[in-house]
């Protein structure tokens, strides 16, 4: 059985979220680089730092980025299998019990000595 596909919705949803994120970044980090170019002429010790800090933003937000992305991944293929995986693995009925709880097992004086 291959796996479920996301819907086109979600996905342009999740692309448009992406691009966003990366124009913030992009215009966040390079607020800070401008302002150390400018502040480097001047101070260099102050540029430089503002500078560092640009690029700093720009690697965490990168990595923050590409770890959201392999998260929501994740979280869809489980979501979306979730149901699939319940049923086939129990054969049981009782695998569709509300809230996820598992079925409550009473164990006999007899099963316990053995």
């Amino acid at each position: 059985m291959a796996a479920p596909r996301m819907p086109l919705s979600g996905v342009l949803v999740s692309g448009i979220d992406l691009i966003i994120v990366i124009l913030v970044l992009l215009l966040l980090s390079g607020l800070f680089i401008g302002v150390g170019i400018n502040v480097f002429e001047g101070e260099l010790e102050l540029g430089l730092i503002f500078i560092l800090l640009g690029a700093l933003v720009l690697m965490a937000g990168l990595a923050g980025m590409t770890t959201k992305i392999i998260a929501d991944g994740v979280s869809w293929g489980v979501h979306a299998n979730s149901d699939q995986v319940t049923n086939s693995k129990s054969g049981n009925s009782s695998s569709n019990l509300p809230e996820g709880k598992p079925p409550t097992q009473t164990v006999s004086k007899s099963e316990e000595e053995e």
